[in-house]
């Protein structure tokens, strides 16, 4: 059972002893888990139109509570220039209803009025607007705190030093930026992402890690790396890379089994992504190495996956490869 199921069955299970409707316990449900985010994606930017006092009350209406939100976050833009086979978001790409320059600026200054401090950019691939750099620096002089995620690959060496220019002082830190790198090496990532990507998300953290001690600042470096067939073996080995370069931290990600995505997974079995019933003992192995690694003293702060969520992959791979089996089998294709 998935944690997703597993927490839907507690939340029945408490309706069910309670007096509430079933509708007010979902309501209340969604609110605490959820609404604790401004979230300016796709669907919301034409019908909210930037108008954060208009969001609160779309929103009130469903839990007649004042809601407080913490998080702006926005999708950038949905246009990446890498075509990683597992990602959720490879659909249509062109013709896209962005938000602009100036939305931006507007939602982060209408974000700041309601008392939101934190605002996490994410694409696609953020840097591949023109403008990121400047609503960067607008974020910053404005005094929020940044979550960043990126692949890297488009910041040249200059523009990487700008960046760490404008990461504000202090012990505080307010600047966090989350870098994708899916292997070891260039074989293993390149696969996965795309050519000569490995080597340029690389040099970028190398770059991102000799300003940020040159200049002394103080800001996050994390590293997201999605685990596959094609790198399961090497979870360690991305573990001691992650520690060379300079980064604080690993995150081990799962890929997103997308069950109404047939391309996604018609692609993920052509490419030998999905990990098969003779090497799950042995992925069972690696991600035991990586437990191991987690209970020393300096493991536990590396490693951002706590011990149950790295047990949980042992799992999450076996559902995997089920709910793959009629494109392995070859009794469903996708002819897109």
């Amino acid at each position: 059972i998935g944690r997703g199921t597993q927490v839907l069955k507690k939340e029945i299970k408490k309706t069910l002893n309670s007096n509430k409707s079933i509708k007010d316990h979902i309501k209340d449900f969604f609110v605490a888990s959820a609404y604790r985010f401004i979230n300016l994606g796709r669907d919301t930017w034409k019908e909210y139109q930037l108008n954060f006092k208009n969001l609160k009350y779309n929103l009130s209406w469903i839990t007649n509570k004042n809601i407080h939100s913490e998080i702006l976050t926005i999708a950038m833009t949905k246009k990446c220039n890498l075509e990683c086979t597992y990602c959720w978001d490879t659909g249509n790409r062109d013709n896209l209803s962005e938000l602009n320059s100036e939305e931006i600026i507007k939602a982060l200054d209408s974000a700041w009025k309601m008392g939101v401090r934190k605002f996490n950019p994410f694409g696609g691939e953020p840097f591949i607007r023109n403008d990121m750099f400047d609503i960067l620096k607008y974020a910053f002089k404005k005094g929020f705190e940044i979550t960043l995620t990126t692949n890297g690959t488009l910041i040249s060496e200059k523009k990487c030093i700008e960046i760490v220019n404008h990461v504000p002082e202090g012990e505080k830190r307010k600047f966090v930026i989350l870098v994708s790198l899916d292997g070891s090496n260039q074989i293993e990532n390149d696969y996965i992402r795309g050519k000569n990507s490995f080597r340029k998300t690389i040099e970028f953290l190398e770059i991102l890690t000799r300003e940020r001690k040159a200049q002394k600042k103080n800001f996050g470096i994390i590293i997201n790396t999605v685990v596959s067939r094609n790198n399961f073996k090497s979870m360690k080995n991305m573990v001691e890379l992650c520690r060379q370069i300079g980064a604080d931290n690993i995150h081990f990600i799962t890929p997103t089994i997308s069950i109404s995505s047939r391309m996604h997974m018609s692609e993920m079995v052509r490419r030998d992504l999905v990990i098969m019933p003779e090497e799950f003992d042995t992925l069972d192995e690696h991600i035991n190495e990586v437990i191991d690694i987690r209970h020393t003293s300096d493991g536990s702060k590396f490693i951002l996956n706590q011990t149950g969520s790295l047990e949980e992959f042992k799992g999450f791979y076996r559902r995997q490869y089920e709910q793959h089996l009629p494109f392995i089998n070859g009794t469903e294709k996708y002819t897109g």
